[in-house]
Formats: structure tokens, sequence, C-alpha cells
């Protein structure tokens, strides 16, 4: 972005925000007028106005820091660290140099004393790292940090798939389908046998298609799908899940013994309890070029992968702020309305990490343009909405 746009967003909008977070895909200190947006931030904002914004540590010297701290007063930072291995972290996070990070945190630290400032670290957690948050939060708890939020792994391809540690099939769902889970797919095989002699007249015991009756039965009187294909698909992970839980549970007993704030993903989506953390907290995101778009998912076009699929996200922009104003964008019918159809998200748009079609190539999951409910565009896949994946805003 430009320092002449950004000044005149900040001239439209700052006077009336509470909080300027300044990140998004990238680096927030590569962009080489970072200070100058601080030094304009500070201008036009309220004297009571947060800011805010997320590193992975790198760029953040004793310089910087002490200009970024002391001289723009910057109220809150949080450091991007996914593990206190540093040979791990420096995998996950290709050309980080962990020793640089560590040594800039424990700086920016020291500052925060005679400062007004919360420090943060932001993790994502994975297969490859879950085993280590532990100790992360224990870390955290030394040093005097004050909180940690955990996020799980957005999955861009299906190698990053492999990765989670999440199922996209809601727990009451799988509380439902638990007997067909454990039995597998000879239950669901035998099932069909039964109906195919009982169409052709033969004599056979129904016992395998009572139970799936029963099951379909008690899903239809709590309203849930059951996707059992992706269930059946799931059990090595269901084994997996407890131990995710002792390792939460470990995590959480750590935060409290040094009274740090820890936030945790959901192990399991709920469909029916979603909400939209950016409509919640009102929040506009503006993307470089301008264009204003509804959460940092939509900022620009990417690969997803979930629910067993390949699903192309395109970017949505509700106006250009280039050549219109802050005032007008936020107003605009097409917004309002996406807005208000978000807010009550879980009846206003379908959840298909319990849906057998989702996982079996149905067209409205294969773009984020349209869902079943006729959205447009649509959320229905949206794992930040079922508190899987954490944007810090």
């Amino acid at each position: 972005m430009t320092p002449e746009l950004f000044e005149k967003i900040a001239k439209e909008a700052f006077p009336h925000i509470s909080r300027l977070t300044l990140y998004g895909d990238g680096e927030s200190l590569v962009h080489p007028n970072f200070l100058d947006f601080l030094d304009i931030a500070r201008r036009y904002l309220p004297r009571d106005s947060e800011i805010f914004f997320v590193t992975n540590g790198s760029l953040l010297n004793e310089k910087i820091s002490n200009i970024i701290v002391e001289k723009y007063h910057v109220n809150e930072i949080a450091f991007s660290i996914d593990t206190t291995d540093f040979s791990k972290l420096e995998k996950i996070r290709l050309g980080a140099q962990s020793k640089i990070i560590f040594r800039n945190l424990v700086h920016l630290l020291d500052l925060k004393k005679n400062n007004d400032l919360k420090i943060g670290i932001s993790s994502v957690v994975m297969r490859s790292n879950v085993e280590d948050l532990p100790d992360l939060v224990e870390k955290a708890g030394e040093l005097n940090i004050d909180y940690v939020v955990v996020s799980h792994l957005l999955p861009y391809s299906e190698s990053m798939y492999r990765e989670i540690l999440y199922p996209s099939f809601t727990g009451d769902a799988l509380r439902v389908a638990g007997e067909v889970i454990k039995e597998g797919w000879p239950l669901v095989l035998k099932a069909i046998y039964e109906e195919l002699g009982a169409a052709y007249g033969q004599y056979v015991s129904l016992s395998a298609s009572r139970v799936l009756r029963e099951i379909w039965k008690k899903a239809e009187d709590m309203n849930l799908e059951i996707n059992l294909p992706m269930m059946l698909e799931a059990k090595p992970l269901m084994k997996y899940l407890k131990k995710i839980e002792e390792i939460f549970e470990a995590s959480r007993r750590i935060a409290k013994k040094y009274g740090i704030r820890l936030e945790l993903p959901s192990i399991f989506p709920d469909g029916r309890k979603r909400e939209c953390p950016y409509i919640k907290n009102e929040v506009m995101v503006i993307r470089w070029d301008g264009k204003v778009v509804p959460c940092m998912n939509y900022i620009h076009e990417h690969s997803f992968y979930i629910n067993n699929h390949d699903k192309w996200i395109h970017a949505i922009t509700f106006g250009d702020l280039k050549t219109e104003t802050v005032k007008n964008v936020w107003n605009k019918e097409e917004y309002v309305r996406f807005r208000e159809n978000v807010s009550n998200i879980s009846k206003s748009m379908p959840w298909c990490g319990d849906c057998l079609y989702s996982s079996l190539g149905c067209w409205y999951v294969k773009e984020n343009l349209m869902d079943c409910y006729g959205n447009t565009p649509t959320c229905s896949e949206c794992v930040y909405s079922v508190n899987l994946a954490k944007c810090l805003i």
C-alpha cells in the first residue's frame, strides 16, 4: 500500500475506530513505509485507540523496537512462533533465524517493563509440532508474555491436509454414528447385502441395516448430517485426538500456573455454533490496493484443501477506497446484506463438513462463490467460523 492511500483511509476512518491492525498475509516489517504508517496512524487515531500487528520477529531489532514502542506507542505485538525447538521452527517457517527471533523478543519484553505494551505469541499447531505446545506455553509464562493464541493449520494443499489435527465433521455427528465407526465398512457392506437380499424376497436378518436406520433416524431428529465415508477414513485421526486433548489440557494447566491467557482452537467443529470473528468485531479488512474484503481468507485467490477436496477461493471485494470513501463502502447494500447474512451463519449457510456430498465431488464446494442454500458468496466451509483456525484482529 502506498503512504498516500494509507493517509486517505486514515483521514476518513481512523478518528472513528478503536483498533488498527497492521498485517496481512505477509511480514509487516518488510513494508518500506511501515514506520511512516505508524506516524500517520498516530496523527489521526483517537488517543485511546490501539495499534496492533503480528510479526515473525526477524526484523524487529532493538532500534526498530524502540521506535515502534517508545515513539509510536504501539499497544500490542504478537510473534508468530510455533515451537521452542529452533531446528523445527526453521523447518516450519522457512528462512526463520530462531536465535535472532528470540533475541528480538527478549528485547521487546524488556521494553514492556516501562511501557503500556502487550506481547503475545501466535502459534499454529499441526502433527509435527503439537507435542511442543506445553513447552511453548511454559516458556511464554517464564518470559512474562501476556497470551498465547493457538490456531489449527489452514491446509492449502493435500500434502498440508495430512498435517491437520482436526476432523471437519462435528462431534455430535460422530457420537451419533459411533457404532458404525467402531465396526467400519464391514457393517455398511453387511447392511447393503441385507437390503439387497430383502429386495429379492430372501429371508435375511436386518441387524446391520437396522443399526444404520436407527442412526439416520437419530441424526434426522437432531437435524444432523452424517458423512460416513469421511468418518471412516478419519479413523486413524480419531485415535490421535485423545492425545491432542491431553496436550491441550496440559497447556491449560501451565497457562493457569503463570496467569497468562491461552486461547486454544476446538478439536471438533460445531456447525450449529458458528460465528464469524470479523462480523462479531465489526472489522473492515482493507487490501494493499485499497480493495475492501470481508476477511483475511478472501484477500486473494488461492487454493484450499478441506473435506477431502480441493477448493478454489476467489477474492471477494465490496469496494475500492482509491475511488470511494470508507463510509460509503461500509454502508453499501451488498456489503451490509453480506454482514447481516453471515451474522446468522449457523442458519443462513450450510456447514459442509457433515455433508456426504462435500467429500464426494459436490460442485457447490469447488469454489466459494455459491452454496446449496443459494448464498453468493458463501462461507460454508470456513474453519474460522467453527473455531478451528484463529485470526488475530
